[in-house]
């Protein structure tokens, strides 16, 4: 097999001898990959995130609101407002399709709610609303709950993608101010929305999984210090595609040690291909380029360590193959050590189409701590 070469000039900075020396050593590397091959498992669980696609994620806000001895309807202005942001979930997957599901708190994402507008009209319709209200800063966190019980819940997928789960909307951050015949502020972190049971699908792409959710939430508010209350009503739909490349844990004690699994999801269009997971702890910028692929992971001794012990502790399953459907799953164990260690490491896999990177992940960050 020949060795590796990329295949248009970059930049003179990505090209030190140490990004020379990477790619002999993954061309090494390759020539050991033929003999390597999918191999059966049972099911297995992993996170995975999810970017929400703002233009197609949309929600109708309404509610009703009681402040000073007065009450009325919430009237959105406008009523529709897209989402941004992420959302976790651990999936189960066995035989290369997603057999179960749970979104969880944790990776960091959240889903934002941009500023909304709204009034609470007078009941004599010629005169000026009661109030106008304004909520900005509202992030939130999904998670499958049991809808009787609270409890978190794990919920099957069936073989078409389709699922019913419980969920609740917990606010993170996020302040509504009252304007007109009262002025009140009324801070809406710490609330919870009803559990409520909500359908979805995930669907296999070729650069990974879709998820499409309907969703109808009941966020009721009070500010015990004002006596204001009241409830708002979301009803919309999520579209999200998968991050490449997701972990469970974004930090490790070295002094206790742990482990991070790390969930590979590169799509159909990358089924049974080779991957390679690497590490570095220089950062992700400017990255290693190979053609037109940027791996986004700075050569150092790190990486060199993931090249030259491919599977080999504290890497395990970091260079095979994907399965059907291009999911993989890979993991970096840290021993507890003997003095403290404080570290920012980055992680991230190529996928190669015979001796050619193919394809390069997003980063996914592990801070390893006292």
């Amino acid at each position: 097999m020949a060795r590796h070469r990329t295949v248009a000039p970059a930049p003179s900075a990505f090209f030190t001898e140490q990004a020379l020396s990477m790619h002999r050593l993954l061309a090494t590397s390759l020539l050991c990959g033929g003999l390597l091959v999918p191999t059966a498992s049972a099911q297995v669980v992993g996170r995975h995130v999810f970017d929400i696609v703002p233009a197609q994620s949309s929600f109708n806000f309404s509610g009703n609101v009681t402040f000073s001895g007065l009450s009325g309807p919430i009237v959105g202005n406008p009523a529709t407002f897209n989402v941004s942001g992420a959302t976790s979930a651990d999936l189960g997957i066995s035989s290369s399709a997603i057999a179960t599901g749970q979104f969880v708190a944790g990776n960091g994402t959240i889903v934002t709610i941009p500023t909304l507008n709204a009034v609470v009209p007078n009941p004599i319709p010629f005169l000026p609303p009661l109030a106008t209200m304004r909520v900005t800063g509202a992030t939130v966190v999904f998670r499958s709950v049991d809808v009787t019980t609270g409890a978190p819940q794990v919920f099957p997928v069936a073989p078409n993608g389709t699922f019913s789960m419980g969920v609740v909307g917990d606010v993170l951050s996020g302040t509504a101010v009252v304007s007109g015949l009262v002025n009140q502020t009324i801070p809406l972190a710490g609330q919870s929305s009803s559990p409520a049971t909500v359908a979805g699908t995930f669907s296999y792409t070729s650069t990974g999984v879709r998820l499409q959710v309907s969703i109808n939430l009941l966020l009721n508010f009070a500010d015990p210090g004002t006596g204001a209350s009241g409830s708002l009503t979301l009803t919309g739909s999520i579209a999200a595609n998968t991050r490449a490349f997701a972990g469970d844990v974004d930090s490790i004690s070295s002094t206790a040690g742990g482990r991070q699994v790390m969930r590979l999801c590169a799509g159909t269009s990358r089924a049974n291909a080779l991957y390679l997971v690497l590490g570095s702890a220089s950062g992700t910028t400017p990255g290693l380029q190979f053609g037109g692929v940027n791996l986004p992971l700075n050569f150092d001794g790190i990486m060199e360590l993931g090249l030259t012990n491919a599977n080999v502790f504290p890497y395990g399953n970091s260079f095979t193959a994907l399965d059907a459907r291009g999911f993989g799953t890979a993991t970096f164990t840290l021993p507890p050590l003997p003095t403290p260690l404080v570290l920012q490491v980055h992680h991230a896999f190529a996928v190669f189409n015979g001796a050619t990177v193919a394809f390069a992940s997003n980063p996914i960050p592990l801070a390893l701590t006292n």
